[in-house]
Order: C-alpha cells, then sequence, then structure tokens
C-alpha cells in the first residue's frame, strides 16, 4: 500500500464529454506534471493493446502518463 505525502495536491472532477478529450484539456488547462488512468490492457508478443482513452491520452499527453491495468 502507498502513502500519500501530506504535500501532494490532486483534484477529482466530473465531466461530460469525450473522454479523452476532457483529459487532455484539464492537464493542458493545470499544467499536470502526470496523468494517471486505469486502461484495459492486453499483452501479446511483447507489446501491449490499451483501450481507445489510454492509448490517445498516452499519444496526445502534454505530459507523463501511467497507465494501471486491472487484473
Amino acid at each position: 500500500m502507498w502513502a500519500i505525502p501530506e504535500s501532494t495536491e490532486f483534484t477529482t472532477e466530473i465531466a461530460n464529454g469525450e473522454p479523452f478529450d476532457e483529459i487532455l484539456s484539464r492537464a493542458r488547462a493545470w499544467r499536470a506534471d502526470l496523468i494517471v488512468l486505469g486502461a484495459k490492457g492486453v499483452a501479446s508478443l511483447g507489446s501491449i493493446i490499451l483501450g481507445g482513452t489510454a492509448e490517445h491520452v498516452m499519444k496526445e499527453a502534454p505530459c507523463s502518463v501511467l497507465t494501471v491495468r486491472h487484473r
């Protein structure tokens, strides 16, 4: 289990629209350092195939993206 340092700032928000557009828009507006999102990843022949939203965000993000695959 990870502990989040007290100095860490994070925001939770609900928005309507295309998920990848909303995520990228917020990341740019907030000048985010990192985007963390879940992905429906499937490993195949040494590569990973991500869901559409995660893949689109990873390609267009203005910052680093951490994807977490649910097992």
